[in-house]
């Protein structure tokens, strides 16, 4: 969460001042920064993604049933809550 509050501000503080202020290594940030993204993130930003272009802003409980059978068809595993 740090390096990331980080990398959001590196235009408004110098990354080694927000690093001495957050008590971080600099090395630790550009370690995290340079470190490819996790499967499970890819698949959360997919998942994202799909959602988003699929589904309206407003989900309801009948438009999530309309949904699942669309989402299950792409290959989305969508279960509802009872």
């Amino acid at each position: 969460m740090r390096y990331r509050f980080v990398r959001e501000h590196r235009v408004v503080w110098p990354i080694g001042v927000q690093c001495r202020v957050l008590e971080v290594s600099r090395s630790g940030y550009y370690a995290w920064r340079d470190r490819p993204q996790s499967a499970a993130a890819t698949r959360r930003a997919e998942l994202t993604d799909r959602s988003a272009t699929s589904t309206s802003a407003h989900i309801t409980p009948t438009t999530a049933r309309r949904a699942r059978p669309n989402a299950n068809r792409v290959g989305l595993s969508c279960t509802l809550a009872a």
